[in-house]
């Protein structure tokens, strides 16, 4: 064999293993039980969205997402609100064909629950819905707005009893995000948490 031809084997096994090492490349296809959409409330008239927009920017947090999850009986309920800033790096409609490349890869990466929050196989849980909500798809919306994303996630559980923490890898795929206050309510117990890089496990214990 050649010089040349074992650099370029060299060359193709290198790049299969670098592209086997990036995060997307374990996702599996998005659920189609997850909708992505424009807010409603963004296109009702203008007094309403004034007092929407004041309200938003007034729990707007950069660098910090809310997450609430409830455990009932059989149902795992998780719910979230991300700034676009974290959750993309920006707070507009895409106005640029990298804009449109990251809120895409974000939404893509919020369409797979399971990969965000992998549930232990023990407790048997089945995505059953899920909604992504965001005035980042919004062409319409004010330039000025701070647009989050807000995120609903159902699991129905057969045995629940063995979802004793939650495993949070949002941090692996959303690179902007810096912190999770969460917040968790299962089997009469209730609890919070300051959830990082280095800290992504939530425990209801």
């Amino acid at each position: 064999m050649s010089n040349l031809m074992i650099f370029v084997l060299c060359v193709a096994l290198c790049t299969a293993c670098s592209k086997s090492s990036e995060p997307e490349a374990i996702l599996a296809t998005p659920s189609s039980l997850v909708t992505v959409k424009i807010p409603e409330v963004e296109h009702e008239h203008k007094e309403h969205d004034d007092k929407s927009a004041h309200r938003e920017v007034g729990a707007h947090v950069h660098g910090a997402a809310s997450m609430s999850v409830v455990l009932e009986n059989t149902q795992l309920n998780i719910t979230m609100s991300i700034p676009g800033m974290d959750a993309v790096g920006f707070e507009h409609p895409a106005t640029s064909a990298d804009e449109q490349a990251a809120l895409n890869q974000t939404l893509r990466h919020l369409q797979n629950p399971d990969a965000l929050f992998p549930l232990p196989k023990s407790a048997e849980c089945q995505l059953v819905n899920g909604v992504v909500e965001t005035a980042l798809l919004d062409k319409k919306a004010s330039v000025g707005a701070h647009a989050d994303m807000d995120i609903d996630y159902q699991w129905t559980c057969k045995h629940p009893e063995y979802l004793k923490q939650l495993s949070v890898q949002l941090f692996s795929y959303i690179v902007h995000l810096q912190k999770i206050q969460a917040s968790w309510i299962s089997q009469n117990k209730q609890g919070a948490a300051e959830l990082t890089k280095e800290n992504t496990e939530l425990s209801f214990e």
